[in-house]
Protein backbone atom coordinates (compact mmCIF):
# COMPACT_ATOMS: atom_id res chain seq x y z
CA UNK A 1 0.00 0.00 0.00
CA UNK A 2 3.00 2.52 0.86
CA UNK A 3 6.21 2.22 -1.12
CA UNK A 4 8.96 0.24 0.98
CA UNK A 5 11.31 3.22 2.20
CA UNK A 6 11.58 4.85 5.33
CA UNK A 7 8.51 7.47 5.10
CA UNK A 8 6.26 4.39 3.42
CA UNK A 9 6.85 2.67 6.92
CA UNK A 10 6.39 5.62 8.95
CA UNK A 11 3.20 6.14 6.64
CA UNK A 12 2.19 1.76 7.32
CA UNK A 13 2.96 2.48 11.04
CA UNK A 14 0.37 5.45 11.45
CA UNK A 15 -2.30 3.48 8.81
CA UNK A 16 -1.63 0.16 11.20
CA UNK A 17 -2.07 2.69 14.58
CA UNK A 18 -5.59 3.78 12.68
CA UNK A 19 -4.66 7.49 12.29
CA UNK A 20 -7.28 9.23 10.00
CA UNK A 21 -5.48 9.83 6.36
CA UNK A 22 -9.15 11.63 5.33
CA UNK A 23 -8.30 14.81 7.67
CA UNK A 24 -5.35 16.86 7.54
CA UNK A 25 -2.70 15.94 10.09
CA UNK A 26 -0.09 18.06 11.91
CA UNK A 27 3.41 16.67 11.25
CA UNK A 28 6.89 17.74 12.52
CA UNK A 29 9.62 17.58 9.72
CA UNK A 30 13.26 17.76 11.30
CA UNK A 31 16.15 19.27 9.80
CA UNK A 32 19.90 19.27 11.31
CA UNK A 33 22.05 21.78 11.34
CA UNK A 34 25.89 21.23 11.60
CA UNK A 35 25.99 24.48 14.01
CA UNK A 36 24.40 27.45 15.42
CA UNK A 37 24.54 29.96 12.64
CA UNK A 38 23.27 27.12 10.22
CA UNK A 39 20.32 27.28 12.59
CA UNK A 40 19.65 30.56 12.82
CA UNK A 41 19.82 31.34 8.73
CA UNK A 42 17.84 27.68 8.18
CA UNK A 43 14.90 29.12 10.48
CA UNK A 44 15.52 32.77 9.17
CA UNK A 45 14.66 31.06 5.66
CA UNK A 46 12.19 29.11 6.86
CA UNK A 47 10.11 32.04 7.85
CA UNK A 48 10.45 34.01 4.89
CA UNK A 49 8.57 31.14 3.09
CA UNK A 50 5.79 30.99 5.65
CA UNK A 51 7.29 27.97 7.45
CA UNK A 52 6.60 27.53 11.29
CA UNK A 53 9.67 26.28 12.75
CA UNK A 54 11.06 25.94 16.08
CA UNK A 55 15.18 25.42 16.82
CA UNK A 56 17.07 23.34 19.32
CA UNK A 57 20.31 22.26 21.12
CA UNK A 58 20.18 19.11 22.26
CA UNK A 59 23.30 18.50 24.73
CA UNK A 60 23.24 15.15 24.18
CA UNK A 61 23.74 14.21 20.89
CA UNK A 62 25.63 17.90 20.70
CA UNK A 63 23.34 18.51 17.44
CA UNK A 64 21.58 21.98 16.28
CA UNK A 65 18.34 20.71 14.82
CA UNK A 66 14.68 22.64 14.51
CA UNK A 67 11.31 20.99 13.97
CA UNK A 68 9.01 22.71 10.80
CA UNK A 69 5.24 22.16 11.38
CA UNK A 70 3.10 21.57 9.01
CA UNK A 71 -1.02 20.52 8.91
CA UNK A 72 -1.65 18.82 5.81
CA UNK A 73 -2.54 15.15 4.89
CA UNK A 74 -0.96 11.71 5.14
CA UNK A 75 -0.26 11.68 1.46
CA UNK A 76 3.02 10.26 0.97
CA UNK A 77 3.79 12.16 -2.59
CA UNK A 78 3.09 15.60 -0.69
CA UNK A 79 5.84 14.13 2.41
CA UNK A 80 7.89 13.17 -0.07
CA UNK A 81 7.24 16.76 -1.62
CA UNK A 82 7.80 19.00 1.55
CA UNK A 83 11.16 17.63 2.70
CA UNK A 84 12.10 18.36 -0.95
CA UNK A 85 11.33 22.07 -0.55
CA UNK A 86 13.11 22.13 2.97
CA UNK A 87 15.77 21.00 2.03
CA UNK A 88 16.01 23.44 -1.40
CA UNK A 89 15.83 25.90 1.63
CA UNK A 90 18.28 24.84 4.05
CA UNK A 91 20.88 23.53 2.25
CA UNK A 92 22.72 26.80 1.26
CA UNK A 93 23.31 26.77 5.16
CA UNK A 94 25.03 23.34 5.20
CA UNK A 95 21.07 21.66 7.19
CA UNK A 96 19.38 19.27 6.13
CA UNK A 97 16.01 17.42 6.39
CA UNK A 98 16.31 14.44 8.59
CA UNK A 99 12.93 12.95 8.49
CA UNK A 100 9.36 13.60 9.85
CA UNK A 101 6.75 12.24 12.44
CA UNK A 102 3.58 13.11 14.33
CA UNK A 103 2.16 12.67 17.73
CA UNK A 104 -0.06 9.80 18.12
CA UNK A 105 -3.43 10.67 20.52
Amino acid sequence: MFPNDEDGQVLQMLWKEGVNFKEPQNLDFYILCPNEQSLINSLQRLEENDFVAEGFFDEGDDEWSCTVYVNTMLNYETIIEIQAVLDELVNPFDAHSDGWGMMIE
